[in-house]
């Protein structure tokens, strides 16, 4: 399940309208999703994959990305649960993360600066591709994975991994 709607804006310039408008759509919409296919799922009874879709954001703290941050790391914690609650179905249940890719809304919405700034911040040094979700979606919803639940696989060129990136003498 994925939704997803952002604003870059300061924690002090937010009012609650913007986090309830993010939340509504990035929470509140993939748990309308989530819930409905867990529900199908069961009464089929043949088990089942669910794949939800966070971000790097809801992992790690960035300035201007307070409602968005927060509504994606519900989505980690929701993911997690409904894990649990729904193994007893046969029903897995994870996340995937992603960094920049390179959809066409980002490449309208991210600037030449900003592009330069993240590359500097990857240590693959390139935005990622949709294929590269795809295939992270593909692998969770693959025969590999059917031990597999609970998990947020982040797809972001190694920049959770990489931290703070500054060169040394």
């Amino acid at each position: 399940a994925s939704a997803g709607i952002g604003l870059q804006k300061r924690l002090l310039d937010h009012d609650i309208a913007d986090f309830e408008r993010i939340f509504a759509v990035n929470l509140f919409g993939l748990f309308v999703c989530l819930r409905e296919a867990g529900k199908a799922m069961r009464e089929a009874g043949r088990g089942g994959r669910i794949v939800n879709i966070a971000s790097v954001a809801g992992l790690r703290g960035a300035t201007g990305r307070a409602a968005y941050g927060a509504s994606k790391a519900a989505v980690v914690n929701l993911t997690q649960t409904a894990a649990v609650e729904l193994a007893d179905y046969g029903i897995t249940v994870n996340a995937i993360a992603p960094g920049p890719i390179d959809t066409p809304l980002v490449k309208q919405m991210h600037t030449a600066a900003t592009r330069e700034a993240w590359k500097r911040a990857l240590p693959l040094a390139r935005y990622g591709e949709p294929e590269d979700v795809a295939a992270a979606a593909l692998y969770l919803v693959g025969e590999g994975a059917r031990f597999v639940t609970g998990h947020v696989l982040v797809v972001d060129g190694g920049y959770i991994a990489a931290g703070i990136r500054f060169a040394l003498d």
